[in-house]
């Protein structure tokens, strides 16, 4: 396990063991066969254009902090990411905007509380 999020059961609260499952290292409990799949982080993000002018946010927050961005943030599960994609914009901008099109998606974790996948 390269990345142990659980050292028990979510399900039934036993040990869990490290098993080799669809060909990769994953937690699995012997008890009641469950198995961890770790999901990829997801976050969006909007480039929003006015007048030939593109947004930037300056980051509050570390890492990078006082670096500049696209406004955008992690998706939540279950919400839609173009409309995760506005929410971040109004909550960082104040900004009402209309997502039109996926402009880039970015693959690649920058560090380690960061998304895996950022669509743009």
């Amino acid at each position: 396990m390269s990345h142990p999020t659980y050292k028990f059961c979510p399900r039934c609260a036993a040990v869990l063991e490290s098993r080799v499952l669809f060909n990769r290292e994953r937690p699995y409990c012997s008890a009641c066969g469950f198995t961890y799949f770790e999901d990829p982080k997801v976050a969006a993000g909007a480039l929003v254009e006015k007048d030939g002018k593109i947004l930037l946010v300056r980051r509050l927050n570390e890492p990078a902090i006082g670096k500049w961005s696209f406004p955008g943030g992690f998706v939540d599960a279950y919400e839609d990411p173009a409309q995760a994609a506005g929410r971040e914009v109004f909550e960082e901008t104040g900004l009402v905007v209309q997502i039109n099109d996926l402009a880039h998606l970015i693959s690649c974790r920058e560090h380690p509380l960061g998304a895996d996948i950022v669509l743009v």
